[in-house]
């Protein structure tokens, strides 16, 4: 197990508020208990570079990681990846340790600030995610992650437009969403959504989740990609005393093995066809 000071590095995180110092302290600590915890996720030692604080979420970045090797393995080089929204790169850390050259899509000034401490070596682009179509990145990407994202965009179809003029032929489109009609919506999201609006009134387009996918709607909303795998990875894991404790193993496998319309959330692969743009 990696030490604090390698994945909290003192340089330069005087740069940081006592607040975010604090937020990452903690966020560390919950990480260490479930990569502890669960003696599968030892197999990828990249996953001690991320910040997550779920065995599910864990899950899903070892599969992201284990496409990016496949990419590697495949063309033969070190590739170049696209994280939309990274936040404090849970994602786009541990991809830059296993050699990638990983570009970080973030506008919230804290989240940069902690992802920069993190990782120098992740390339930040201060742009929102409206603004990706316009964005000149001055490079094409081999893999593109769109982890939690486009359930909070009010127009998907121009992240995935984004997506798809940025890739590489025969690239990879990696996208993480709920299940707009399974468990955590219906139980916990929608529910929670429709009383905060009611209370706070909030009107803002990046506040909760504002899609609710199916995966035939997704599907025609990807219809320039191929979309090579579905994998679920949650079916009640979106509850804390699920999530942190070892009934998370429990859930994840459950939900390998139930149809993809019962999952709370799913991991889907696209690959870039290359003759073919999104409708």
């Amino acid at each position: 197990m990696l030490s604090r000071q390698d994945v909290l590095p003192t340089m330069p995180v005087e740069q940081l508020s006592e607040a975010q110092k604090t937020r990452l302290d903690l966020w560390y600590r919950r990480s260490r208990g479930i990569l502890t915890r669960f003696s599968d996720l030892r197999g990828e030692p990249a996953l001690q570079y991320s910040l997550y604080d779920s065995y599910q979420e864990f899950k899903k970045l070892e599969t992201i990681i284990r496409w990016a090797r496949d990419l590697m393995s495949r063309t033969g080089k070190r590739i170049r990846v696209l994280d939309m929204a990274s936040s404090v790169g849970n994602i786009a850390v541990p991809l830059a340790k296993i050699g990638c050259e990983v570009h970080a899509v973030e506008v919230n000034t804290e989240s940069i600030a902690c992802l920069r401490a993190l990782s120098p070596d992740v390339i930040i682009h201060e742009t929102s995610l409206l603004d990706l179509r316009h964005t000149d990145f001055g490079v094409r990407f081999d893999l593109i992650v769109a982890a939690d994202v486009l359930e909070h965009l009010i127009k998907p179809q121009d992240a995935i437009q984004a997506a798809y003029d940025l890739l590489n032929a025969g690239g990879t489109f990696a996208v993480a969403i709920p299940n707009g009609f399974g468990p955590f919506e219906l139980l916990l999201d929608v529910p929670v959504t429709t009383a905060m609006r009611i209370l706070r009134r909030i009107d803002n387009e990046y506040d909760f989740h504002v899609q609710f996918f199916t995966l035939k709607r997704f599907r025609r909303l990807t219809s320039a990609f191929q979309m090579t795998s579905v994998e679920n990875f949650s079916f009640l894991g979106f509850y804390p005393r699920i999530n942190r404790s070892r009934l998370a193993q429990l859930d994840f496998n459950l939900s390998l093995r139930i149809p993809h319309a019962m999952a709370s959330r799913w991991l889907i692969r696209l690959e870039k066809l290359p003759s073919f743009g999104p409708r």
